[in-house]
């Protein structure tokens, strides 16, 4: 046990019962969802907006694609001066558009979509609303997966396309050739046997796409030497590896994205 595990095993708890309470209207209000996958008007946030902005300079295709604009569906605050979107969209539509820039892949793309840690799934429901159109995983806990389901059913996206997994003993997944696993900082914030369970499947995707921080401070997991070994273990992979703010002007060190593109 460590104290994120704890954490998160309190949250959980805690996220289950304002479920039965209080249903699902105002979720994105709620502590532990706050405190545990909402990002808000952090200053990293208002830079990605504008780098966005600056960076793809045809609104009139966000406003098609509806890649910002928010939803408002768990009640989110709206960033104060771009009350069309939230701190967490922003923060998706980035991660997306720095995987185009870097590596010159769109998700959009692919025939199928795991995501390890799906938050309340606003990066899947950015997926649909790109054109994605293919089946789409989340691995989670309970009580997440079930946030996931009805917002993503709120969102309007067939739920047949999608499936809720708890637990690794549910894994069967298919060796697609066009295949993402996704998973943002969730991966690089569990313990190393959980990983071990995880990586045994690794190899059936196509893209790897991973956001990690090295000072998560998770017992005693060095993730940058974990990562480093990782790519070794991973070698049949094209491995990139960059800042996650290394395009913003106010950089926090510490942060990183890694994409593997399995070698044909």
């Amino acid at each position: 046990m460590t104290e994120a595990i704890e954490a998160w095993r309190e949250y959980h708890n805690r996220i289950e019962q304002l479920i039965e309470e209080e249903g699902f209207e105002n979720f994105l209000q709620w502590y532990p969802i706050r405190r545990a996958v909402w990002v808000g008007n952090a200053p990293h946030i208002r830079e990605k907006l504008k780098w966005i902005i600056k960076s793809y300079t045809s609104l009139s295709l966000f406003a098609k694609l509806e890649m910002l604009n928010e939803k408002w569906i768990g009640n989110p605050d709206p960033l104060p001066d771009a009350d069309y979107t939230s701190g967490t969209r922003v923060n998706m539509v980035y991660h997306i558009l720095q995987l185009k820039k870097h590596v010159g892949i769109y998700f959009r793309n692919f025939d199928f979509i795991f995501e390890f840690g799906g938050g309340y799934g606003c990066f899947a429901d950015i997926m649909y609303r790109l054109g994605f159109s293919g089946d789409y995983w989340f691995y989670d806990v309970p009580a997440m997966l079930r946030i996931q389901d009805y917002f993503m059913q709120e969102s309007g996206h067939k739920k047949h396309k999608m499936r809720f997994i708890p637990n690794v003993a549910n894994l069967d997944i298919p060796k697609i050739s066009n295949s993402a696993f996704v998973a943002t900082m969730s991966f690089a914030e569990i313990s190393i046997e959980e990983r071990a369970k995880i990586e045994e499947h690794l190899h059936k995707f196509k893209l790897i796409f991973i956001a990690f921080a090295e000072d998560f401070g998770h017992g005693n997991i060095d993730n940058r030497k974990y990562f480093d070994d990782f790519k070794k273990r991973f070698d049949d992979y094209e491995w990139k590896e960059w800042l996650i703010d290394g395009d913003l002007k106010s950089k926090r060190p510490g942060k990183f994205y890694l994409v593997g593109d399995r070698k044909e």
